[in-house]
Parts: structure tokens; C-alpha cells; sequence
């Protein structure tokens, strides 16, 4: 699904809906849209087979790879998500297949050119949704006030460095005739390809064709006149996201020489990336389900000529005192009003009126109240499940409770038994045999006498102070089998202390769910 950048044809109601479909199943169900994008794929694998045949590793070691310059805009993160994540995934892929990955001069300048007159539209009061290109938008959206946009202007050359990515001086000599291709020729290519499309091209952009037919030529030049049949062996070869321009490269190869089948010299980045990955399998589909999804949100933008339309029916309720200033403002800058005009007209111009604009705004209402609502209904259901695993861990730490009243119960009797034990190993039979012979010594005395009193008196004392050292050594005994089975107890206290925390921290999340406000 190779997009035309330049393209502003009506989006029909199939495309419309088949796209939307397609956003919703890349959240929803995954398989399903690998299953869609392997077939995509497919088709671009076909074109692939012509190009090449399947590459050995480091075959593309010798070859120099330069980005046009919408491609520039998606490698410095100023384009739809999932664009910018595969055109950086693809630049990376051809870092590590051994590709040189330049710029040429006249594309960064055009690039930093837009992004620094991006800067001024995107911060002014009279910015609109109408004039806002993908630079402007991003800056626009993102709220960049004018020191981050000087900041990111400055930081280019650095960003593009960081991505292993060079520029290429060309000094380019419009007289040159060596290797020279012919640029009128070339440009009238281009302009015919896009009236074949019902494109009309406007005079802003024929500045950007002619930086696209420059590099062309600069191929050309570079390459000396080599052809070759294989991509890997082409040595310079310029990709692009734009359609029209590969398949006017295409054809304008196929017309220049006698032999077919010779590389052009710029074709499609979703053909040069298959390539690439012939011997990477499992990368493929992960690239093309980016750039599948990509397009997907490109082709759910609305048209320039659609915009343009809203904001005139914005402006005429304006004049008609039909629609407050606050709104106003709102409907002509607010970047969620180009995805609820394609809601309401579903890309087609036949669904618009003067009244479309009640429509979008109704959209945008109901969106946002229906995202307040699943926010909603999100924080209640993440709190229910908070507060049943909050309930479940206050159960078990009654269990715990339990667990750990009969664990000093058992371990306090274990060390009493043990401590008798001891008791015994260490007292015992010096204790039994005293007391022996103080009964042995009792019974010899038979009636009543000072002296048998006296005797007895002093054996009953003898009988207390071993008793006294025998519960001495008891509890001394106790202590050291305590504290040999203390494991166990610090085993009880570790159970505790975990779950404690862990009811800690259900409770604070809850609190936070209590305090947070919805915005």
C-alpha cells in the first residue's frame, strides 16, 4: 500500500471504512492483522522477485542509500506514529546490512526550510488546520512555543547523525552535461503522472518536484553511467515513500535503454525494505505491519481540498453569527477535528454541507464524553479488582494471624519438651539421687527429737535451694533452645511482614484512585 504524498483524491466510502476496520483490529486482534498485513505483503514480495534474487549477508555493504525528504521528516519523529517507527526501523535495518545512508543537500535544505517556516505558522494566532503541514502540525500539536522549536531546529544535524545518517554535497552544476539525464523531461514525467491521478499540482509544489527531479539527476551523475540488475549491486539508489516518483523512475529507466530490467534510480522504500529482508524473515512482516498501519492513518486523513471546504463553512457560520468565537477557534486548530470530519463524511464530498461543521463538533462531544466514560469505567474496574485483592489479602492475613498464634504455640512447646529434656540430660540424675538420699536419711528418724527436727530442717533447705538451681538451670537450658529454633520464628515474621506490605500497597492505590480527578 505505497502512498502518494502528493495525492488528494476523494477517499471513497470502502476506503474509508476498510481502513478504519484496519486501525481497529491492529488494537483488537492482532492475528488478524498480521494475517491482513502478510497478505500486503505479498504483493510487494511479487514486485520484489524482479528486482533481485535473494541476497547473501553483506551484500549490500557497497551500496549508498539516500533518503528523500519525506522520509527525512519521519526519521525526525515529525510524521504519524507508526510511520516514524518504521522508516527509523528501516534506517536501522540498513545500518546493520552495511549500507551508507546519506542525504543529499538540496533535500535537508528543503526539509529544514519547511520545519523553520513550520515554526512561525505553528505558533502564530491565525494558525489553521487548513494551512498546517505535517511540520506545522507537529509543532502545533506537540505545543512547542518558539525557544523548542529554535532548540529543534538547531539539534537536525545532530539527530541525523545519531542515526548514522550523512549528508551528501553535491554542488550541483546545472550546465553539467557528463552523465547529465534530462530534467525536462524528467519534471513533465512527474507533473503527467500526478494529472493521470486527477492531481492538479499548485505552484507551492513545484518547488518540491524539481528537488525530486535534482535528485534523480544526482543519481544518475553519481552513478557514471554503471547500470546494474540487482539493487545490492546498483551502488546509489534513492528510496522514497512517494508512489508517483518511483513509478515515473521506473519508467523513465525502462525508456532509456534497450536492455530492460536495469535498477532505477529511486524506487519505493516498502520495495528497498522487502529486499533487505529477504534473509530476515522475522523483521519483514514487523516493518510492513508498521507501514500497513501507517498508511492506514494516512489514508484516514482528510484531503487538503476537504479542509479547506470545512474551514469556509467554518468561517460563513462565523460571519452569520451562527458559531461563537471560542468555537471557532477550537473547530479551525484543534488537531481532533480532521478524524471527526472523516467520521462524519467518511471521506466523501457528498456527505458535506454548510452544517457539516455541527456535525464534527457533535463528533468531537461525543468522543470525548464516550473517552470520559471508558476512563471512567476503566478507574472503577481497576478499583473493584484493587478492592477484591485487598479483601483476599485481609483474609489471608486472618489466616496468617492464625497460622502464626499456633507456630508459637507448637514452637513454644517444642522448646519446653526439648528444654525438659535437657534438663534432665544435665541435672536430672544428680537431682534424683539427693533427693534419695535425703528421704534414705528422713527414715532413719523415728519419733520425735531436737536433733531429727534439726536434720529434717536442714534437708528440706537443702531440698528448696535444689529445687531453686534446678529451675535455673531450666530456664537456661529454655533460652539456648529458643535461640537455636529462632529460624523459625524469624521465618513467621518474614510471612507477616510481606503481607503487611503487600496490604500497604493495595491500600495507597486505592487512595489514589479516590483522590485522582478525572480531566
Amino acid at each position: 500500500m505505497n502512498r502518494d504524498v502528493y495525492s488528494d483524491n476523494n477517499t471513497s466510502l470502502f476506503d474509508f471504512a476498510w481502513n478504519k476496520y484496519l486501525q481497529y483490529i491492529a488494537k483488537k486482534n492482532e492475528k488478524l492483522f498480521d494475517f491482513i498485513s502478510t497478505i500486503g505483503f505479498s504483493n510487494i514480495l511479487k514486485q520484489a522477485i524482479f528486482y533481485t534474487n535473494t541476497p547473501k549477508e553483506n551484500s549490500f555493504k557497497d551500496l549508498c542509500v539516500y533518503l528523500d525528504s519525506p522520509l527525512i521528516f519521519s526519521v525526525l519523529g515529525m510524521d504519524d506514529k507508526e510511520r516514524v517507527e518504521s522508516v527509523q526501523l528501516l534506517v536501522k535495518e540498513m545500518k546493520l546490512a552495511g549500507c551508507s545512508v546519506e542525504i543529499f543537500d538540496h533535500n535537508l535544505n528543503e526539509v529544514k526550510g519547511i520545519i523553520e517556516n513550520a515554526g512561525s505558522w505553528a505558533t502564530s494566532t491565525n494558525y489553521s488546520i487548513a494551512k498546517a503541514n505535517n511540520a506545522t502540525r507537529f509543532f502545533h500539536d506537540r505545543e512547542f512555543n518558539q525557544q523548542d522549536i529554535i532548540e529543534f531546529c538547531g539539534s537536525i544535524d545532530t539527530k541525523l547523525e545519531e542515526l548514522g545518517i550523512t549528508k551528501k554535497d553535491t554542488s550541483y552544476d546545472l550546465i553539467q552535461d557528463k552523465f547529465q539525464e534530462d530534467e525536462k523531461v524528467l519534471y513533465r514525467m512527474v507533473e503527467d503522472k500526478y494529472n493521470e491521478s486527477g492531481y492538479n499540482v499548485p505552484p507551492e509544489k513545484e518547488g518540491s518536484i524539481k528537488v525530486d527531479v535534482r535528485s534523480i539527476i544526482m543519481i544518475y551523475r553519481i552513478r557514471n553511467g554503471a547500470v546494474s540488475v540487482t539493487i545490492e549491486n546498483s551502488k546509489h539508489v534513492m528510496i522514497t515513500q512517494n508512489g508517483a516518483i518511483a513509478n515515473v523512475c521506473k519508467k523513465y529507466e525502462s525508456s532509456r535503454s534497450i536492455d530492460s530490467g536495469h535498477i532505477p534510480a529511486c524506487i519505493s522504500a516498502d520495495l528497498f525494505g522487502t529486499i533487505l529482508w529477504f534473509y530476515h524473515p522475522d523483521k519483514m512482516l514487523d516493518y510492513h505491519r508498521k507501514q500497513l498501519l501507517a498508511d492506514c492513518y494516512s489514508i484516514l486523513k482528510p484531503s487538503n481540498k476537504m479542509i479547506n471546504k470545512f474551514i469556509q463553512s467554518l468561517d460563513s457560520a462565523k460571519n452569520a453569527d451562527e458559531i461563537d468565537e471560542k468555537k471557532y477557534l477550537f473547530m479551525k486548530s484543534h488537531p481532533v477535528v480532521a478524524d471527526a470530519l472523516m467520521n462524519v463524511t467518511k471521506g466523501d464530498y457528498a456527505r458535506f454541507n454548510d452544517k457539516t461543521y455541527l456535525e464534527v463538533y457533535d463528533d468531537i462531544v461525543a468522543s470525548s464524553d464516550k473517552k470520559y466514560t471508558d476512563e471512567v469505567s476503566a478507574h472503577n474496574k481497576t478499583k473493584e479488582q484493587l478492592r477484591k485483592q485487598a479483601a483476599i489479602i485481609e483474609e489471608n492475613e486472618e489466616s496468617i494471624k492464625e497460622f502464626k498464634k499456633k507456630e508459637l504455640m507448637r514452637f513454644d512447646k517444642m522448646c519446653k519438651m526439648k528444654s525438659i529434656l535437657w534438663t534432665i540430660f544435665v541435672f536430672g540424675v544428680p537431682y534424683i539421687t539427693i533427693l534419695a538420699v535425703i528421704e534414705m536419711v528422713i527414715g532413719l528418724f523415728h519419733g520425735f527429737s531436737l536433733l531429727a527436727l534439726a536434720i529434717v530442717s536442714v534437708l528440706l533447705i537443702v531440698i528448696t535451694l535444689i529445687e531453686e538451681i534446678r529451675s535455673k538451670v531450666y530456664l537456661w537450658v529454655y533460652k539456648i533452645v529458643k535461640r537455636r529454633e529462632s529460624k523459625k520464628w524469624t521465618d513467621i515474621k518474614k510471612v507477616e511482614s510481606t503481607n503487611t506490605q503487600k496490604i500497604d500497597k493495595i491500600k495507597s492505590k486505592e487512595e489514589v484512585f479516590k483522590n485522582e480527578k478525572i480531566q
